[in-house]
């Protein structure tokens, strides 16, 4: 079996995923690993990644021969090798090889790795719980959406993450919402500003 991507599908899943799985405790085996399963119809790969209390999926494109329909693979975050224009990997009933390759179509670098013995999480289940609470409320967009600049969002979360948790308190829709410490170790508070969105 083979599944090929272009680098930048795979640093995507790097990016979305294997960051939030990164960030993994030890003693959730599980959630170490990136869940990647496969839909032939129309040559897509689904991408989860948890780390116990925030779960992030994304869907691309690929291509690959020989894979069953809903085929899991579990794999740990990898940095994508500088100069890689496509990412392929090979499974065999052993465990299975990620190679970057380069546009000229020789591998970069090679890594094999042995199928861990963990079971995936079931994430179609988890995602589809998590859908049907927020889709309750006003055709699916929750009881109420607010739309935010992530850079905003992120930098005032970057701010704040020597804390353990963070508090966010919204009023409205349209009014900013707040960022601040879930506990006393910082005196501090974000105001975030919504943006309209259509």
């Amino acid at each position: 079996m083979e599944v090929k991507f272009s680098v930048y599908d795979f640093k995507d899943i790097m990016k979305i995923c294997g960051s939030v799985t990164a960030t993994t405790e030890k003693d959730k085996p599980r959630c170490q690993y990136i869940d990647l399963y496969f839909d032939p119809a129309d040559h897509s790969c689904t991408a989860c990644g948890c780390n116990g209390y925030q779960l992030s999926t994304v869907k691309v494109r690929c291509e690959y021969r020989d894979i069953p329909f809903d085929y899991h693979l579990l794999i740990p975050p990898m940095k994508v090798v500088p100069r890689t224009k496509t990412v392929k990997i090979n499974i065999d009933e052993d465990g299975y090889s990620v190679a970057f390759i380069d546009e000229d179509e020789d591998i970069l670098k090679a890594v094999s790795s042995p199928f861990t013995d963990v079971e995936p999480m079931d994430y179609k289940a988890l995602i589809s719980s998590m859908r049907t609470h927020i889709e309750k409320y006003n055709h699916g967009e929750g009881a109420y959406c607010i739309c935010v600049n992530p850079r905003y969002l992120i930098t005032a979360l970057e701010s704040l993450k020597s804390c353990d948790s963070v508090y966010l308190n919204f009023s409205d829709r349209v009014h900013a919402f707040t960022v601040r410490p879930g506990d006393d170790s910082v005196a501090a508070e974000a105001f975030i500003l919504p943006v309209r969105h259509a």
